[in-house]
């Protein structure tokens, strides 16, 4: 009776662990393994890193340059109503007096 437990024992315990062994997912072709990674990649993510800041610089200097422009046409658009209205600038530029009229 003893032997008969033991080798049911024995025999669960080996269909037990060949049932885990299919069951388990078995690694696929090499190539996918490497985009199924946790991580990127350090060195193509420091790639990846330095192209996003060169194009963020490349944008600062595109929106420096547009506004540098704005400043000029601004200024110029001040000039041009400073001389269109001399008495107007000189009314602004002292709120403390009073006005004639």
């Amino acid at each position: 009776m003893q032997e008969k437990r033991h080798f049911l024992w024995c025999g669960l315990t080996v269909l037990v662990s060949v049932c885990m062994l299919v069951l388990v997912e078995r690694p696929t072709a090499p190539a996918s393994a490497v985009a199924e990674q946790p991580f990127a990649n350090s060195v193509e993510q420091r790639a990846e890193m330095i192209n996003e800041l060169r194009a963020i610089r490349q944008l600062l200097l595109d929106q420096n340059a547009l506004l540098r422009e704005q400043n000029k046409l601004l200024s110029e658009q001040l000039n041009i109503l400073k001389k269109a209205a001399p008495g107007e600038s000189r009314r602004e530029s002292d709120p403390g007096k009073p006005t004639k009229g």
